[in-house]
C-alpha cells in the first residue's frame, strides 16, 4: 500500500486542498493520503489560526 502525507494549515480546508490531494493521489499512484493539519505554522505567527480541533474536524470529513 502506498501512502502519502499532506501537511498544511488548512484554515480553512477548501476545494483547492481537495484538488491537490486528489491530484497527488492520482499522479503519485497512492492508495491513501493522510492529511495533517499543522499546529502553529512558523510562516503564520502573526495571523490568527483557528483552533486545532476545528481544523482537525474539517480534515476528517
Amino acid at each position: 500500500m502506498r501512502i502519502g502525507l499532506c501537511g498544511g494549515t488548512f484554515d480553512p480546508l477548501h476545494n483547492g486542498h481537495y484538488a491537490l490531494v486528489q491530484a497527488a493521489r492520482h499522479h503519485g499512484g497512492l492508495d491513501r493520503i493522510i492529511v495533517m493539519p499543522a499546529g502553529r505554522p512558523p510562516h503564520k505567527l502573526t495571523h490568527a489560526v483557528s483552533m486545532a480541533g476545528y481544523r482537525y474536524e474539517m480534515a476528517c470529513r
